[in-house]
């Protein structure tokens, strides 16, 4: 019933790019006659990495050079040229690898930093600071996992100022974050189904990600992630969405530290849409199933729901599947499972769409000859063949809503037909952080 978003072509290599990060680790090492990139923590071995790397990066730290105060000594031989040592990982296609998780460390044998400008590959600044002796200079923000810096020192001494050049590449995050999304790309769905995203890996920083994953629609509306579990969020307007709506995911997770040691991998994006807006009012006092399509009621039909026994559930359902005909016995309703037992059945049962996980349909029941009048079901919404035929063929898409009210059974909400209506909107922002629009 989902499907899989996978990168389409934008993501040129698919690997982690850019995100926001905070921590700071070891020093990385490099070294030039001269110029030293200093490693202060071994090195781990390299990944293998692309020669290019994503095009999708989040703005990062606004400041990109630091420069020292004016009258800094001059003495710097003009001939000194930047090479890699072993203190760094081994070179990818001639450029050497660094550990995305030390900060960058660059130190002069000859002469002072006058300024020391470090951008990515995107051209975005890396924030550092030089010592008051101007010989050593570095970065104060983490780095990030797959991603190429160049490197660009000013060095002044008696003899002038010079400008180096290297550039490095960071090695590969051990453990990379993909996601599972759901409606897929193209679905068409009812106007109550959320947005269900599932990862391959728990989340601890779950602001971080979320940032990470934008929702828009055609029809504007404001809406939030709410996070159920380390490995699933879901997201929802705060009502439902509107009909004929076209809701774009975009989620650049490349790059994004999601806690753990897990990091994001890949930029996804894909678009789906609703259909009409069937809303259908199940009254259980009045033993009625009110059907409205696009605000405008288009029948009313006569219904029967669960006994005192196994009593509908009440709030609001969506539907979550549908088939045309299912085998339901009383043992799986868990009446009886002795075939001797006269409450026994086992029934082929048409046009049934479900509206709860734990077992609640809306389906045909010629059996029951108390539609209207009494609530004599083990749960399901009992109607006629020929009211389940249309409800089946017109409010039985996924997403499609059925709201049970005056029931006494409680709504469960750890049921995917219930869980996320059901919640309040305070509650759910937090779960999720700020709304969007």
């Amino acid at each position: 019933m989902s499907s899989q978003v996978r990168p389409g072509s934008t993501d040129r290599a698919l690997r982690p790019g850019t995100g926001s990060l905070h921590r700071a680790a070891g020093v990385a090492g490099i070294l030039a006659a001269g110029l030293v990139l200093a490693a202060c923590s071994p090195a781990a071995a390299a990944h293998a990495l692309a020669s290019h790397l994503l095009s999708t990066t989040p703005p990062r730290a606004a400041l990109a050079s630091t420069t020292l105060p004016a009258g800094t000594p001059t003495a710097m031989p003009a001939s000194n040229a930047l090479s890699p040592t072993s203190g760094s990982l081994p070179a990818t296609s001639g450029v050497p690898v660094v550990p995305w998780s030390s900060p960058l460390v660059l130190t002069t044998t000859h002469g002072t930093f006058s300024s020391v400008t470090v951008t990515d590959s995107l051209g975005l600044p890396v924030q550092g600071s030089v010592t008051a002796r101007g010989t050593r200079w570095t970065s104060q923000p983490q780095l990030y996992p797959s991603t190429r810096y160049t490197l660009a020192a000013h060095l002044a001494g008696s003899g002038g100022v010079d400008t180096q050049t290297i550039t490095v590449v960071t090695d590969q995050a051990s453990t990379l974050l993909t996601p599972l999304f759901t409606p897929g790309p193209g679905n068409t769905v009812g106007v109550g189904f959320p947005i269900y995203v599932t990862f391959n890996h728990a989340v601890t920083n779950e602001a971080a990600v979320s940032a990470a994953m934008t929702v828009t629609s055609s029809i504007p509306v404001t809406g939030a992630w709410h996070w159920f579990s380390p490995t699933q969020a879901h997201y929802r307007p705060q009502t439902f969405w509107p009909a004929h709506d076209t809701i774009t995911v975009d989620a650049h997770l490349a790059g994004v530290d999601a806690g753990g040691g897990a990091w994001g991998h890949g930029t996804y994006q894909y678009a789906f849409s609703t259909g009409n807006a069937w809303i259908s009012h199940a009254n259980v006092t009045a033993h009625t199933l009110t059907v409205t399509e696009n605000g405008k009621v288009v029948r009313t039909i006569p219904a029967s729901f669960g006994n005192t026994i196994s009593p509908t559930q009440n709030g609001i359902h969506i539907v979550l599947e549908k088939q045309p005909s299912i085998l339901m016995p009383s043992c799986s309703a868990q009446v009886t499972c002795n075939p001797t037992n006269p409450n026994y059945y086992s029934l082929e049962v048409y046009w049934d769409v479900r509206i709860s996980n734990g077992g609640e349909f809306v389906h045909a029941a010629p059996w029951n000859h108390s539609l209207g009048q009494a609530n004599l079901s083990v749960g399901c919404v009992n109607i006629s063949t020929s009211q389940a035929d249309w409800f089946y063929h017109n409010s039985g898409r996924r997403g499609d809503v059925v709201e049970v009210t005056n029931s006494a059974a409680a709504t469960d909400l750890q049921d995917p037909g219930e869980m996320d209506w059901n919640m309040p909107w305070s509650a759910w922002l937090a779960g999720s952080g700020q709304a969007t629009s």
